[in-house]
C-alpha cells in the first residue's frame, strides 16, 4: 500500500480535558490524515497503571486511539500525525510547564480520520497497534 504523508500539528493543550481539531492545518500533499478530538487528562487516578495503546476502527476512515502513559505532572503535550506507506505515525511533543513534583498517569484520546481502507499500523512513539479499516 503506497500512501503519501500528511503532517498535522496541534497546539499545547495543558492538563485539562480539551477538544481540538486539526482540520485547519495545512496538509502535505498525499493522504490527508486528520487528528481530531484530542483530549488529555493528567494525573488520572483511574488509569490502569501500565503503558497501553488501544486503537479501534469506529467508522468509515476513522480510528479511535486511547493511550495511557506515565509522565511528569508538569508535562504539556502536543501531537503531530502523518501517514507513511501502511503506518500512521503519531508523535508527541513533551514540554515541561513549570516545576515537576512527581510522575503520574496521563490518558490521551483522539481520533484519526480520513484513513483509507486497508490494514494499518498505528505507531505512537514506542507503542504500536494494528487496525483494519474497511
Amino acid at each position: 500500500m503506497n500512501h503519501r504523508l500528511s503532517l498535522l500539528a496541534l497546539p499545547w493543550l495543558g492538563c485539562s480535558e480539551t477538544d481540538m481539531d486539526s482540520a485547519d492545518a495545512e496538509p502535505v500533499p498525499g493522504v490527508e490524515i486528520t487528528l481530531t478530538d484530542f483530549q488529555t487528562r493528567a494525573c488520572w487516578a483511574d488509569a490502569q497503571g501500565t503503558d497501553s495503546l488501544t486503537t479501534s476502527q469506529v467508522g468509515v476512515g476513522a480510528i479511535a486511539v486511547v493511550h495511557e502513559l506515565e509522565l511528569q505532572d508538569c508535562t504539556a503535550l502536543s501531537a503531530t500525525a502523518y501517514a507513511d506507506e501502511d503506518v500512521l505515525h503519531v508523535v508527541y511533543d513533551r514540554v515541561p510547564t513549570g516545576e515537576c513534583d512527581a510522575y503520574c498517569w496521563f490518558r490521551v484520546e483522539y481520533m484519526l480520520t480520513g484513513v483509507p481502507a486497508g490494514e494499518w499500523w498505528i505507531q505512537v512513539e514506542d507503542w504500536s497497534s494494528e487496525v483494519s479499516v474497511p
